[in-house]
């Protein structure tokens, strides 16, 4: 039970292999008061790649294999796509002040969230009214629109991502997320404002981004992202064929 406060992790990107894998409690700026407890987590772009294709291999490889992590070769988190008539239909549960009624929302016929038990709903759903009242990690404002499509999102959020929030138990393991995007591939905006709200939780969040391509600055404000700069843009660089590569036996030879 409780609640949570996300802490950005502005650190250099050599401190992943430090903090990655390190429970919430043994992070920099991890505390608890009253029942809130502040979660330092990731929330990284990566542009370009090392020159050495095996170093960049460790570090993907370091990221996407580790325990409570999901992957995901796009930004496609979420099965809600396209305005719908559900969408609209929870608009009846906003409140005066913009945000909705929690316990309405419940009651609506789109509702999906139903299975899980009422800590996971409450959490979900309060955290989805504090952040957009807060709003203090986008640069659009929350209209009714916006609103709405983000609960939509939530409400269609990937279910293997809800379970890890699930088993989330804000002290020890962090879920973590890992999108890397192949070639010139970017992330839509919708699926920018759902990987904010999901940092917000105090999930940890690494985008690899080898083309450099995706301009997530367009969406989020200075400073609520890490972005690294590696040694070399790459526009044609695939998951497949990183995560496959092989070292010859003269470059193996040389790197020891």
């Amino acid at each position: 039970s409780g609640y949570t406060k996300r802490i950005l992790l502005d650190t250099i990107l050599e401190d992943i292999y430090i903090y990655w894998n390190e429970p919430a409690k043994l992070r920099t700026g991890f505390r608890v008061e009253n029942n809130v407890v502040s979660v330092p987590c990731f929330f990284y772009k990566i542009d370009g790649q090392f020159i050495n294709d095996f170093e960049f291999q460790r570090l993907v490889k370091f990221c996407t294999e580790s325990k409570n992590t999901l992957f995901f070769n796009d930004g496609r988190i979420s099965s809600m796509n396209e305005e719908s008539d559900d969408m609209y239909s929870l608009m009846f549960c906003q409140l005066s002040d913009g945000t909705f009624d929690v316990e309405e929302i419940k009651k609506s016929r789109v509702y999906t969230l139903g299975k899980y038990n009422e800590e996971l709903q409450d959490l979900l759903l309060n955290k989805f009214n504090q952040f957009i009242k807060e709003n203090k990690i986008l640069k659009m404002s929350f209209d009714k629109k916006l609103s709405l499509k983000l609960l939509a999102l939530i409400l269609y959020l990937n279910e293997s991502i809800i379970r890890i929030i699930d088993n989330f138990d804000f002290v020890f393991s962090i879920p973590k997320i890992v999108i890397y995007l192949n070639g010139e591939d970017t992330i839509n905006e919708w699926m920018v404002i759902l990987l904010c709200y999901l940092h917000n939780i105090g999930i940890d969040i690494v985008i690899f981004n080898p083309s450099g391509s995706f301009n997530i600055n367009k969406y989020i404000k200075e400073n609520k992202i890490v972005i690294n700069r590696l040694e070399e843009i790459r526009y044609d660089c695939k998951f497949d064929e990183i995560i496959n590569y092989k070292q010859s036996f003269f470059s193996r030879i040389m790197n020891k």
